[in-house]
């Protein structure tokens, strides 16, 4: 037998796909992956559209009149931020988030609605953290009402 050390790399978690995350203070981080596959973010800014249905969903779109600015972070990563302000707060109650961690979301390939392009978002469902409602624990043979 001879073992062989498997280097781990770093930060490799969600790097290898398309991100976003929005942290407890509404900022929205977008990594590399998600930059490169949203476009030309220096001629854009960003729009955030919810379907009008029951369950919470997201999309983002880029637009020359979008009214959220993107910033460009300056490091060899190529990741980028916003303020969302609100709407940060928006998406987070829309799914009961309560951490203090930030909400995950998966950017998956653009769907086109009437001639516009919208990513979805997709929650990374090990980033939601909420309260159970504290309730009377259920006791058995006891009717309740």
């Amino acid at each position: 037998m001879k073992p062989v050390l498997v280097e781990k790399k770093k930060n490799t978690r969600y790097s290898t796909f398309a991100k976003v995350s929005v942290s407890k203070t509404n900022v929205m981080y977008i990594n590399q992956k998600a930059v490169e596959l949203l476009g030309d973010i220096e001629k854009n800014n960003l729009f955030v559209f919810k379907d009008e249905g029951d369950k919470p969903k997201w999309y983002l779109q880029l637009s020359p009149k979008g009214y959220i600015s993107i910033n460009k972070k300056n490091n060899k990563y190529g990741s980028c931020q916003v303020s969302l302000g609100d709407i940060g707060q928006q998406i987070k109650d829309s799914y009961g988030h309560e951490g203090k961690k930030a909400l995950a979301f998966k950017v998956l390939e653009a769907v086109e609605y009437e001639g516009e392009k919208y990513f979805p978002l997709d929650l990374i469902n090990d980033t939601l953290e909420f309260q159970m409602p504290k309730e009377k624990p259920y006791e058995f043979g006891k009717k309740t009402g």
